[in-house]
């Protein structure tokens, strides 16, 4: 018995066993090791969305509000006069249309929840923490079926500090990035399908392109327009029959918002950008304007000239790429060039003053798109040590993403306009009568 006890099928069961447990441990290493080599440009980013986090909720107000634009706490004025039913008003007298409308809609919840400011202004962040996040992971899965996973990490790095740190603005950015995307992936995986619900579905995006920031018009019309071009050897009814369901599709949202600002407001067009635009005369101060563009004026300068650049090599010139890209991926990029071109000639042009970073900040589709498999294409044809090259590029990129954030977390809030304006006003609470009224010139903080 004590033989049968330890005969060779018992004893050899545990050691049986273990050995099954170590490979199945190591198959579940293998697949995190290989899921985390497969995303590590989305793990780069949520955890990057979960330091803005962090800071958003912990920050104090006078920190806090340096970061955001003055025109932020208009959303947010507005956003509470609505939700106190004073209307769309900033001061609570005056109708006011002055916003892009999507964004202002988002706010009206938030504000009008009985929140301290402070507390409604870091809900808002947090919104827009989430939709900067989730159009990263959309244009991440937008470029997986185009790249590997080592070109789609470059991608979101550069994306980091082009785009996802530049939207978390307090203002309409976001949004309209998350439409862009939405438009853009469209585009690549169906290109300009005939059938009635793909033409329908793109007319309703690109008309909530056109809501969350209206000179998103410069993107939506060169759509419009390579639509038609795509067409041009098929059947005219095949052609008319599907820009008229793109356009029915476009007019849902859209022509109803420009009704209601033409009845309200006797202008198609928010008040603000009526009286900033010149068009059709020149608004003379093209230089001051073009030398006091953002807060990164090499950026968009350099984006502007790669547009050109593109638009002249490709279509005028007729030169072919360097690198390989499907017809869709390159359609794509010239309709973002010639949203590029179109927009900075206009604002250069024609906008008389207020000119901020936040209105070029699209661009950087564009140069994140063309960057991407250029890059592939020196690692494929010039580049002997690809995976140092990689590295070495992804790592330069992770330090101008940790700075990019270090930069906007640390802003000096005592030399910001935001807390000049903040003080200003908590001071006036405290030593003026409720029933005292006066004037600050320029001031949309609480």
């Amino acid at each position: 018995m004590v033989v049968n006890m330890f005969s060779s099928k018992s004893y050899r069961a545990p050691k049986i066993v273990s050995t099954h447990l170590a490979i199945y441990f190591r198959w579940i290493g293998k697949s995190l090791s290989q899921l985390l080599k497969d995303n590590i440009g989305l793990c780069f980013v949520l955890l990057m969305a979960s330091l803005h986090i962090v800071f958003v909720i912990l920050a104090e107000t006078t920190k806090l509000i340096s970061t955001l634009p003055d025109d932020a706490f208009y959303y947010f004025q507005v956003a509470k006069n609505i939700g106190l039913g004073n209307g769309s008003t900033f001061d609570g007298i005056h109708a006011t249309n002055g916003y892009h409308p999507l964004w202002q809609i988002l706010l009206i919840p938030i504000f009008s929840l009985d929140l301290q400011p402070i507390d409604a202004v870091r809900f808002a962040l947090t919104l827009q923490l989430a939709i900067a996040t989730t159009t990263s992971i959309l244009f991440a899965q937008m470029l997986r079926r185009f790249f590997k996973p080592p070109i789609t990490l470059f991608a979101l790095l550069l994306w980091y500090p082009l785009l996802f740190v530049r939207t978390l603005n307090g203002m309409e950015t976001s949004l309209a990035i998350f439409f862009l995307v939405i438009a853009c992936s469209m585009i690549l995986n169906s290109g300009y399908a005939t059938d009635a619900r793909r033409s329908l579905s793109l007319g309703f995006i690109l008309s909530l392109v056109m809501l969350s920031r209206l000179d998103m018009c410069f993107f939506v019309l060169p759509v419009l327009f390579s639509y038609g071009y795509s067409y041009k050897r098929k059947p005219i009814q095949d052609v008319l029959r599907s820009a008229a369901l793109l356009c029915l599709g476009f007019s849902f949202l859209f022509l109803p918002y420009l009704a209601v600002n033409y009845f309200l407001f006797h202008e198609l067009l928010p008040i603000s950008g009526v009286i900033k635009s010149s068009f059709p005369s020149l608004a003379g101060n093209t230089v001051r304007t073009i030398t006091q563009t953002s807060e990164f004026p090499l950026v968009n300068a350099l984006i502007i000239f790669g547009a050109y650049i593109y638009l002249l090599w490709l279509h005028a010139l007729r030169w072919s790429l360097p690198f390989r890209v499907s017809a869709f991926y390159q359609k794509v990029l010239t309709v973002l060039a010639v949203m590029v071109v179109t927009h900075s000639a206009y604002t250069f042009c024609f906008v008389r003053w207020g000119i901020y970073s936040w209105y070029f900040v699209p661009y950087s589709i564009f140069a994140v798109l063309l960057a991407v498999p250029a890059f592939e294409w020196l690692l494929d044809n010039v580049i002997r040590f690809k995976a140092l090259f990689t590295f070495g590029a992804c790592m330069i990129l992770v330090v101008v993403a940790l700075w990019r954030m270090q930069w906007t977390m640390r802003m000096d809030s005592r030399y910001n306009f935001a807390s000049y304006n903040l003080s200003a006003v908590q001071w006036a609470k405290i030593h003026t009568l409720p029933t005292e009224l006066f004037a600050y010139s320029d001031c949309g903080i609480f």
